[in-house]
């Protein structure tokens, strides 16, 4: 997850750079308004920003949502051969086919004889 997020950095600033380097690469033509080149640029470098701010925004917003995701938490019923019933709590990332980790810290493994129910902890 920290790679992408310095990645998605390190092209930003690549870009910064690229654009500052070939501004100063051009040669300002003598018969060219001062003015009408810095109002593109300003256009240009606002909707540059803006771009950037929008992917961060939308990557942070995706993060934090597969974040909550996987911290759910769950209910999880066991239901043994002979009828018993035991019921655990665990996050949703922590449950892996029929082994689990409650919250408490156990970790749970369901015999094929077992009968599994997830909910949605409330």
């Amino acid at each position: 997850m920290i790679t992408k997020i310095l990645f998605t950095i390190l092209i930003v600033v690549g870009v910064y750079i690229f654009t500052t380097h070939r501004r100063s690469a051009q040669v300002p033509r003598p018969r060219e308004r001062a003015h009408a080149p810095q109002a593109q640029d300003r256009t240009v470098r606002l909707a540059l920003w803006s771009f950037v701010a929008l992917t961060e925004l939308s990557g942070l917003a995706y993060a934090w949502w597969q974040w909550q995701a996987a911290h759910r938490i769950l209910d999880i019923r066991v239901i043994g051969s002979g009828g018993e019933v035991t019921t655990y709590r665990a996050y949703k990332a922590e449950v892996r086919g029929r082994r689990f980790s409650t919250l408490d810290g156990r970790e749970v493994t369901i015999a094929d004889s077992e009968r599994i129910e997830i909910t949605e902890s409330r």
